[in-house]
């Protein structure tokens, strides 16, 4: 938080350069783990070993045995650097629907268990997912014109580009890539599902960046191909 990811810089400063638009928001594209309900906004949600690079090391990365305790919203950098954004503390309670869902899912694994006779107790929600979230730019335009020519620029690239507000002398554009990627790593017991496929499964991660960084790059030859910003209405804010 408070930058502008390496990824993105590039996109971002030649939008910032016009005089009809700039950047409010950005995110180049990431990878992470996750447990809870999925939704970020509700915090009942924890994420763990963000990056937003490729991964270089597939065995420590997803080695989901070293996970527990791990810091949430650690970054994973090269020096495997973590950092706390939110103590568990903070955490909302899950919802109803999904905690009886979940439940229901553990008590299916675990009779399943004990009926081969494994007698191992499955903990809490322990499903952990591993996500590729693409990316993500809003843009503030200043008026339907120059939000319909960045609109344009950006379908030459992207499917998910639209107007997500507007308001006097300010038109929202949002813009979302397309290589996401959502897939549980475990099952409701916490049994791994792909043990000794590190390896595979750093290609789906490191696919999808490299993806995801030449979509950014094909945006940014588009956006210096666009016409220089017009002038400004008369009467809108400078």
């Amino acid at each position: 938080a408070g930058g502008i990811d390496l990824h993105a810089r590039e996109v971002c400063a030649v939008i910032n350069e016009r005089d009809d638009c700039f950047t409010t928001s950005s995110c180049s594209g990431r990878a992470f783990f996750w447990q809870g309900e999925g939704v970020k906004s509700t915090n009942a949600f924890s994420r763990f070993r963000v990056t937003h690079e490729l991964v270089l090391e597939a065995a420590p990365y997803f080695d989901l045995g070293t996970l527990p305790g791990e810091t949430v919203d650690g970054a994973w950098e090269e020096h495997r650097h973590r950092t706390r954004e939110r103590p568990p503390s903070e955490l909302k309670p899950r919802s109803r629907a999904l905690t009886a869902f979940s439940g229901a899912a553990r008590r299916l694994c675990c009779l399943s268990r004990e009926g081969r006779g494994d007698g191992a107790e499955c903990g809490r929600d322990p499903v952990v997912w591993l996500r590729f979230e693409p990316f993500i730019l809003h843009v503030c335009c200043r008026d339907f014109p120059a939000a319909a020519g960045l609109i344009a620029a950006a379908r030459q690239v992207f499917k998910n580009v639209g107007v997500q507000s507007w308001a006097e002398n300010k038109v929202m554009v949002a813009i979302w890539g397309d290589e996401g990627l959502e897939m549980a790593l475990t099952d409701p017991c916490g049994r791994p599902l792909f043990a000794g496929r590190a390896a595979w499964l750093q290609e789906q991660v490191n696919s999808r960046h490299r993806r995801n960084w030449s979509k950014i790059d094909r945006f940014t030859e588009a956006l210096r191909a666009m016409p220089p910003a017009g002038p400004a209405p008369k009467g809108s804010a400078p």
